[in-house]
Parts: structure tokens; C-alpha cells; sequence
């Protein structure tokens, strides 16, 4: 592999956002072809926006209500990323000439299904990392070939928390009842339907905001503190995360099946294999219970979380579900190179859906 000799550099932590293009993203989906049908599918490139407000600016354009809007998952804000986008009752004919700030139309094509979360294939990235020393350059490199043979540990990236871990506070307040507390924390930040919680907060009425809240953004925060709890059980079973213990429930990496093998020698040739792996919890009145070692890994952790009352109306649709410990990492590949701003070591890697590239940098780099 060729070497570059590296710029010098004020000393400063690894960086792989220094500009948006350091951190690339392409959705992987199934091949697409044109059919007749009510939705167009649109792919596009955006830098510098979120899924929410790409949507929001064509849906602006096109005329239409963003809630119609389908999408398979959201992509990263400070980067450039590629994805699908459907529409309903829109014409190939307006896509000419439509010019957004910070978004351009790769391609399109019509099909007679909506896109929905989650229903791709994965995500493609390509990172450069920038201010890493000639040493740190070859471990990171050595760990993410050791991630490619092992797996990447699944936890959630810090983004899905919020500034400062807000999204899973406000959660939290939600499971427990205090509406009036979550819709306050939520009063302070930035939205479309702000304002109009903060007016209902001011009258007294947070029944009310609850409702412009919305099922569909409550659940958001819900999720947030689920995920909170997936990544504390996580981090206790620290390099356990790829090995089988008594009473785990394992995920069948091809089907998506939950399994319980009580005898430990099939259950570890299974997960050395990547057949299986480990799964942790994403707490809810319906998330399938583990037992022996990993119940008592679970219970130790989450003692404190509200309870997962089935007849609680306050999960918002988050009824709960269990998330493998690990993912694989595909299509790996590394180099050096530069630009005139600096060196950078280049990392390509393919992660599944739901796998967050962030975790597996922070792995790699180990900041």
C-alpha cells in the first residue's frame, strides 16, 4: 500500500468532518426498475441538510404535505450522502429546473410502492480521517480489518441522543409520566411545531402540546431512551459482545430470527461463525425476555428504567424489540492520500441498516 509522507499538523484529535466531503454516504438498495405507478422515486445528493429538511424543501416545491413523503432511513447532516426519497402525485415534469440550495437530483424512477423506514439494503461510506500520525494511521487500519473479521460493536451513535443526551431525558419524562416536564425540555428546542407547544405550555395545557407533539416524534424520543439502555447493556459486557452467554437470545444474521440454544458448545460454534450473535435489549412491553448470565447482565443494568407496563399507553408505539450486539462490516478498504488542505487517511466500509458509522470510528480511531 502506498505512503504518503504527512503535512504537518497543529496537534488536535483525529477529525473526519474538517469539510463535508470528508464524510461521504450511499444508500444501498435493491436494483430499481421503472414500472408503472402513483410514486416517484428520487435519488438525490445533499450536503450540509438532514433527511427532514430535504424533504421539508421538496416537498415545498413540489406542493405537497412532507408527511407523504417516504424515505428508508435518515442520513447524516454535516456530510454528503446519497439516498432515495418516493413522492406521490408528482410528475417527472417537475423535476426540471427545480434548484435547492444544498441538493441536487441524481436520478429518478416511478414505482407503485412508497419507500419505508428501514427497507434497504445498508449504506456505503467512505471517510477520510485527517490529523492522525503515521502510527495511528496503521492501528486504525489494522482495526478495521479486525472489525471486518469480528463484527462492529452495534451501538447507537451519540447523535441519536441529542445535545448533551436531551432525547433520551425527554423520553424518559414521557415513560414516566410527566408530560409536562418533556414537553418543557422539548419547548427549548428547534422544530416546526415549537412554537405552538410552547403557546399550549404557557396556557397550562400539555395535554394539548402532547398532541401537536405528535405520536410519531414522542416515539422518537422514546427510541432514544431505549437506545440508551441497548448501549449500557453493551458497554457491560465490554468484548463479550461477539461471544454467546447462558440464556442469550441470538440473532440469525440471514433471517432476522431470534434463537435460544441451550446447549453452549452449538451456541458458540454458531457465533464464531456469524451465523448468529449476541443480541441486546430495546426495552418495551413486548421485547422477548433473555435468561440465566444475560438476565442478570440486563436486570444489574437497567434496575433504574421504567418499567415496560403492557398496559402503558406511553411508549408511543416503541413496544419494544431486541437489537444483535453486533453487525458485520463489508467492502473494506484503506489508503493514504491528500488534498491541499492536509493528509487524510481514506476508510471505506459498508455497514448494514441501522449500524452507525460513528461507532465504528470511534472504535477504530479510539477517541
Amino acid at each position: 500500500m502506498a505512503r504518503f509522507a504527512l503535512k504537518p499538523l497543529a496537534m488536535t484529535a483525529p477529525s473526519f468532518r474538517t469539510l463535508a466531503d470528508d464524510f461521504f454516504v450511499d444508500e444501498v438498495v435493491p436494483p430499481r426498475t421503472p414500472q408503472e405507478g402513483e410514486h416517484l422515486h428520487i435519488r438525490i445528493e445533499k450536503r450540509g441538510l438532514s433527511t427532514d429538511e430535504a424533504v421539508r424543501a421538496m416537498a415545498t416545491a413540489f406542493g405537497i404535505a412532507p408527511a407523504g413523503v417516504g424515505r428508508c432511513g435518515r442520513k447524516d447532516v454535516h456530510a454528503v450522502t446519497r439516498q432515495w426519497l418516493s413522492f406521490s402525485g408528482v410528475s417527472e415534469v417537475q423535476l426540471e429546473g427545480l434548484d435547492l440550495p444544498g441538493l441536487n437530483v441524481l436520478e429518478s424512477v416511478r414505482l407503485p410502492r412508497k419507500l419505508r423506514m428501514g427497507r434497504f439494503l445498508g449504506n456505503r461510506f467512505r471517510i477520510r480521517v485527517r490529523h492522525l500520525k503515521p502510527e495511528e494511521c496503521t492501528r486504525a487500519e489494522a482495526r478495521l480489518r479486525e472489525a471486518g473479521l469480528r463484527g462492529m460493536r452495534n451501538a447507537f451513535g451519540e447523535q441519536r441522543f441529542g445535545k448533551g443526551g436531551e432525547n433520551t431525558r425527554i423520553g424518559r419524562l414521557l415513560l414516566c409520566g410527566d408530560f409536562e416536564g418533556a414537553l418543557t425540555r422539548v419547548a427549548l428546542q428547534e422544530g416546526p411545531r415549537v412554537e405552538r407547544i410552547r403557546g399550549l405550555l404557557r396556557a397550562g395545557r400539555a395535554t394539548d402540546a402532547l398532541r401537536i407533539l405528535g405520536r410519531r416524534r414522542a416515539g422518537f424520543y422514546v427510541s432514544a431512551h431505549q437506545a440508551d439502555g441497548f448501549n449500557r447493556v453493551l458497554k457491560e459486557r465490554g468484548e463479550d459482545y461477539d461471544k454467546a452467554r447462558s440464556g442469550d437470545l441470538l440473532h440469525r444474521h440471514k433471517s432476522g430470527r431470534l434463537l435460544m440454544i441451550p446447549d453452549a458448545g452449538e451456541a458458540k460454534r454458531r457465533v464464531s461463525t456469524f451465523e448468529l450473535s449476541p443480541t441486546g435489549p430495546l426495552v418495551g412491553p413486548r421485547m422477548q425476555e433473555v435468561s440465566e448470565d444475560a438476565l442478570v447482565i440486563e436486570q444489574s443494568v437497567l434496575a433504574n428504567d421504567p418499567s415496560p407496563d403492557p398496559a402503558n399507553r406511553r411508549w408511543f408505539g416503541c413496544m419494544g424489540a431486541r437489537r444483535p450486539m453486533r453487525v458485520p462490516v463489508t467492502e473494506i478498504d484503506s489508503r493514504m492520500d491528500g488534498d491541499d488542505l492536509s493528509t487524510f487517511l481514506e476508510l471505506k466500509f459498508r455497514l448494514p441498516p441501522g449500524a452507525f458509522a460513528t461507532t465504528l470510528l470511534k472504535d477504530v480511531l479510539e477517541c
